[in-house]
């Protein structure tokens, strides 16, 4: 086990620019700016396994800043992946972005995870230390040396929606559709290509249909999820069913569901999220187990990443 070196450099406003590298995991390496005057600490370092969180520096003054590093290897959902992690639940959190994502816990503790490349940075500040975490959140964004992406994008368009897909992810040849309705499928499959996660996005063209009514596509979006054997919902697009479930671009619902597959039910995790991107309604369903950790987290990614970047001429 070694110690990360910390290195220090004071700025004219009276805050220092910490510098964190880790002797045996580059990766793990970062920079970020905290007031003056607080003591370093530098734990023992052992490089984390795959979606550990790993302890990696702290500062210590009128309270304390703890930085954890996870890794993956892949994009993945920061706030879901630190979630699970911990004991007790986040609550009121909020994305500045795709980067960046701040929470509270109960207890008073204040928590900012920072999308670095491959690896994630989860930041806990307590007592007087929790003012300064937004500040040390993004300069740890903007200060943190540029690493390898965590995995290639490549381009999407969906009828008059232009976005990106994780290069990862097999996307079919979409079928034909009805004019002004657009429909895509997206795949994680295992290298046995057994699917993993799926994504399948619906989009409507409201300037072909003026004053569409979204219910209309949401009952078609579960018509869909009806053909891969997904358990049909009380009331089918009525209302966008589940638990609020954060995201960049907005809040999505989630809920556990049952899927019948070679003649035997799987319990599935479904995420929908419902967005108006200029003239297209769209409807974006996720699906995949539960246990199957890093699909889940790079299909929740996933979701948000195309969302996110989405745009219309």
């Amino acid at each position: 086990m070694l110690q990360c070196r910390m290195s220090a450099a004071e700025l004219d406003d009276g805050w220092v620019e910490w510098r964190v590298a880790p002797r045996s995991e580059p990766l793990a390496s970062c920079a970020f700016e905290w007031p003056a005057g607080w003591a370093p600490v530098a734990p023992d370092w052992v490089p984390p396994g795959l979606g550990a969180r790993v302890l990696l520096c702290g500062l210590r003054g009128a309270g304390a800043l703890d930085v954890w590093v996870l890794r993956f290897g892949a994009e993945v959902d920061g706030l879901a992946a630190l979630t699970a992690t911990l004991d007790t639940p986040l609550i009121d959190a909020r994305w500045a972005g795709l980067p960046l994502v701040e929470a509270h816990q109960a207890d008073g503790s204040r928590w900012a995870v920072v999308h670095a490349g491959p690896a994630l940075f989860a930041l806990r500040a307590t007592g007087d230390a929790r003012r300064h975490l937004p500040r040390a959140a993004r300069t740890l964004r903007s200060l943190t040396e540029r690493p390898p992406v965590a995995e290639r994008l490549t381009a999407l368009r969906i009828g008059p929606l232009r976005t990106r897909r994780l290069a990862a992810w097999r996307a079919p040849d979409p079928p034909a559709t009805p004019h002004g309705h657009h429909r895509a499928v997206l795949l994680l499959e295992d290298p046995k290509a057994i699917v993993m996660a799926r994504i399948e996005v619906l989009l409507v063209d409201c300037r072909v249909f003026v004053g569409f009514d979204p219910r209309v596509a949401l009952r078609a979006a579960d018509g869909r999820l009806g053909v891969l054997g997904v358990e049909p919902d009380p009331s089918p697009g009525d209302a966008p069913l589940g638990d609020p479930d954060p995201g960049p671009s907005g809040p999505a619902r989630i809920r556990r569901r049952s899927m019948r597959a070679a003649d035997a039910a799987a319990e599935v995790e479904h995420r929908r999220a419902v967005r108006r991107i200029g003239p297209a309604l769209i409807v974006v369903d996720g699906l995949w187990r539960p246990e199957a950790r890093v699909a889940r987290l790079n299909g929740r990614r996933h979701q948000d990443i195309l969302l996110a970047l989405g745009a219309c001429p």
